[in-house]
Parts: C-alpha cells; structure tokens; sequence
C-alpha cells in the first residue's frame, strides 16, 4: 500500500474503527449481504486523478453486478481509455473492499486480475454471477 498517506489521527481510534468496519463488512460480504465499503472515510490515496476516477466508478458497482473496462472508461468520461482504467484497476490495493472483480472483458470473458483470475472467478461466482469459459 504504498499509495496510502496517514490521515491525521488515523492512528489509535480510526485503526480500531477501521479494523471493526472491514471484519463486519467481509463477514457481511461473506454471507452474501449487499453492503458497500466507505474507503473515503479510512483511505486517503496519493494517486492521480484519473487513477481516483476509476477506483470510484468501481466501488458504485453494486454486489452481483458487473461492468466492463470500456463501461468504467465511458462513466468516468475517458470513453478511449480503456487500457488505462485495467492499469488503474490492477493497481487497486482493496480489492475485495473496491470490488475490481466486478469489472470483465468486453467480450463477456473474465479479463485480468491482479492476484489470479480463479480467485476473480471464485469472487464473482460467490455473488452469482458466472461467465462462460
């Protein structure tokens, strides 16, 4: 997490919080509980704006939805920048929190994902959504 700065006082009390928030938002994930994760509230990120952009289009979408690269691209208004929101995606160091997983091909097929595309496919599989090989 290189990417990550110290907010003021986010030691102590937002450390706490922080960890109480993420155990019940992943044992809420894990029970199929369709809640987002706040990460504005605990993170604040030293990226570029663009990088930002993507990084808040992919938390909007909801758990059992998909969204290709191309369709982040349009919302963010950068219709032509594909390639850069799967940089911007693959640099996400939240991955279950940001839910990149959620974020295909446009070709219907799984695309990338940082750790192991298995692990994308057990992610969205988990929320029923499944793609064809």
């Amino acid at each position: 997490m290189g990417d990550l700065i110290a907010l003021e006082g986010q030691k102590g009390l937002k450390d706490q919080a922080l960890e109480q928030y993420s155990g019940h938002w992943l044992n809420a994930y894990l029970n199929k509980e369709k809640i987002p994760f706040d990460t504005a509230y605990f993170f604040k990120w030293n990226v570029t704006d663009f990088r930002q952009a993507v990084w808040d289009e992919v938390s909007k979408i909801p758990f059992g939805q998909i969204r290709t690269y191309g369709d982040i691209a349009k919302a963010i208004g950068k219709p032509k920048a594909v390639r850069a929101v799967g940089t911007a995606i693959g640099r996400n160091p939240l991955f279950i929190f940001r839910p990149c997983h959620r974020v295909i091909a446009s070709d219907g097929s799984i695309g990338g994902f940082a750790l192991d595309t298995s692990i994308k496919r057990a992610l969205l599989e988990h929320e029923g959504t499944y793609l064809s090989d």
